[in-house]
């Protein structure tokens, strides 16, 4: 703990605690030594002598004491940081405090702190020479302090230590409670929050040099082959000068990319990483550059999926459209059997199920082209919202021509009728345990399987139904996961807190980092990059550099320190002069 941040009842118990050792270290003084004196004349003239000296020496301990004391208590008092104030009531006061803790702020300046370290030393030094009356309210843009309440300024000071930096993009400037009093707002002005016009602005901007990643994506490498893969970098350049940049990835299996690259001042870069040779699994690239002043933004993760293929059962009497369709899909492994050749034992990636529903539906995703009963009696069409469903990416069914539907029966609670309506449900999904698509009327009778749209459809069937509920990557901020019973780990191996409320587990990511996400036998990764141009930009400021911004205009301002308190200089001085003086007077033996 820091004295000089020590609240008044502290340092009080604090030198009450130094007088009674004080006076109980005087108390265990040592007895005086033993003297033999053989004759009778002498003893009775030391006696004598004696009497007349014990007044004398009462009066020199009391005096040594009394300093002692005195030289403890002024510098016990002294580390507390002590100061004057006037109790005039027209001298209170109150003051809000609101620190900006967006990304940017940890950038370095050229003193080697942060622009965070130097906000929260000019919040620190604000509260403690504040009137210990004030009220204090400490507020932040990205919500970590809750309470609008006022506290005292010690209070304030704690809750000041509490504050850390929060690279999500919720930032705004806090409501805060009516009443009359100094606003203070302190940040470096690079991110979006509007900030009243009434309020003081103390900028902690200072220009910095910074290079940092913006965008990472692992997609099919051009010639369509899913089993060779790509990496996307996107590298930012926030600095005013040109940088010359190390750009690295590395992977499981010691696989490994390195290059290197000048990206101008405010300009981006793309480079195109051959990912062929790295294994499944999480992926790291980094960037370096000399001087760089925001190391956050320097690394991303993402994650190679597997390259195994797709293994699809599809139980028909015979189809010629969708055997074609499916095998000119890459990455997809058919196997085609009829209905009285079905084990509902073989385990497969996906089911399809060609005019036929088994009596036991298989715990995996399924297409269902349902049997056809009824005839087409009008024609049907979607809801506009539901066209932004991810089976119709590409997909057109204006054109769509029916001849035979299946009844509505087949219909749930959980159907999501896509294309149709409840008496004729032409196209529904749910997703429940695993997703599933009904398609309620004949290929055979119909014109689809002739449409340049059909295989799109097929495909985006086969992604939807496949694609996880879980989150593949994400920035700093509140993370959502589907399910219960999950753990969180980071990188260096912590365990993460998480909340669990109606099936979804979430943690809170405030900082770039690879999390392993762990639900019962399942494990995956969950990377969260930092890749925002805006953050890297940290120059992008609307504050002139350490200035300090108020409704008259801008006036400068200095946070190393503002009136230092006096008193506690007075009474280490009162200390320095007592020892000298106690030193004097015990070798005069007037003190013991």
């Amino acid at each position: 703990m820091n004295l000089f941040l020590a609240s008044p009842t502290i340092t009080f118990l604090l030198a009450v605690g130094t007088v009674l050792t004080v006076g109980f270290l005087y108390w265990l003084k040592p007895p005086p030594p033993t003297v033999m004196v053989s004759s009778s004349l002498l003893w009775k003239k030391l006696l004598k002598q004696r009497k007349k000296s014990s007044f004398i020496d009462k009066i020199r301990w009391l005096l040594s004491l009394l300093l002692a004391c005195i030289i403890a208590i002024s510098l016990v008092v002294a580390s507390g940081g002590p100061e004057l104030f006037s109790d005039e009531v027209t001298d209170i006061e109150n003051v809000s405090i609101v620190i900006d803790n967006s990304g940017t702020m940890a950038t370095l300046t050229q003193s080697g702190k942060s622009r965070w370290q130097n906000a929260l030393g000019y919040a620190e030094r604000l509260i403690i020479d504040s009137h210990p009356s004030n009220e204090v309210v400490l507020l932040d843009t990205g919500g970590q302090i809750t309470s609008r309440l006022s506290t005292n300024k010690w209070e304030a000071l704690t809750k000041l230590e509490s504050l850390a930096l929060s690279f999500g993009d919720a930032h705004h400037f806090p409501n805060l409670p009516e009443r009359e009093d100094r606003t203070v707002f302190i940040s470096d002005g690079v991110s979006n929050v509007m900030i009243p016009s009434d309020v003081e602005v103390v900028s902690v901007f200072e220009l910095a040099e910074n290079v940092g990643i913006t965008g990472l994506v692992v997609m099919p490498n051009t010639d369509g082959d899913p089993s060779t893969l790509r990496g996307l970098v996107q590298i930012t350049n926030g600095s005013l000068i040109p940088k010359e940049v190390r750009l690295r990835a590395s992977g499981l299996g010691g696989a490994n990319i390195s290059l290197s690259l000048t990206v101008g001042p405010g300009e981006s870069e793309i480079r195109n990483l051959d990912l062929t040779s790295f294994q499944q699994g999480p992926i790291r690239t980094s960037v370096t550059s000399v001087r760089d002043g925001l190391v956050d933004d320097n690394v991303a993760y993402a994650v190679i999926p597997s390259r195994t293929r797709t293994r699809i059962t599809m139980v028909t009497p015979g189809n010629v459209y969708l055997e074609t369709a499916f095998k000119a899909m890459s990455q997809i492994e058919l196997v085609t059997v009829s209905k009285e050749e079905y084990d509902s034992d073989d385990v497969a990636d996906l089911y399809v199920f060609d005019r036929f529903i088994p009596e036991v539906i298989p715990d995996a995703p399924g297409l269902f082209f349902l049997p056809t009963e009824l005839p087409m009696l009008e024609s049907s069409s979607s809801d506009d919202s539901l066209e932004m469903h991810p089976l119709f990416k590409g997909v057109s069914l204006s054109d769509l021509m029916v001849e035979r539907v299946a009844s509505p029966n087949f219909l749930t609670d959980d159907s999501q009728i896509l294309w149709g309506d409840t008496e004729t449900p032409l196209l529904v999904a749910s997703d429940l345990n695993y997703r599933v698509i009904e398609v309620g009327f004949a290929l055979d009778g119909s014109n689809f399987p002739l449409q340049p749209a059909f295989p799109i459809f097929l495909r985006n069937a086969v992604v939807w139904m496949l694609e996880s509920d879980l989150p593949q990557s994400s920035g700093p901020g509140q993370i959502e996961i589907p399910g219960m019973n999950t753990t969180v780990t980071d990188l260096e191996g912590k365990s993460v807190q998480t909340n669990s409320v109606d099936q979804v587990t979430s943690f809170e990511a405030r900082a770039p980092n690879l999390y392993s996400v762990n639900q019962g036998e399942n494990t995956f990764w969950m990377p969260i990059n930092l890749t925002n141009p805006r953050v890297t930009l940290v120059n992008e400021s609307k504050l002139e550099s350490a200035s300090r911004l108020d409704t008259n205009g801008l006036v400068d301002a200095e946070f190393e320190s503002q009136a230092d308190p006096a008193l506690w200089r007075m009474l280490a001085l009162i200390a320095f002069v007592l020892v000298i003086l106690e030193w004097v007077t015990y070798h005069r033996r007037i003190t013991v």
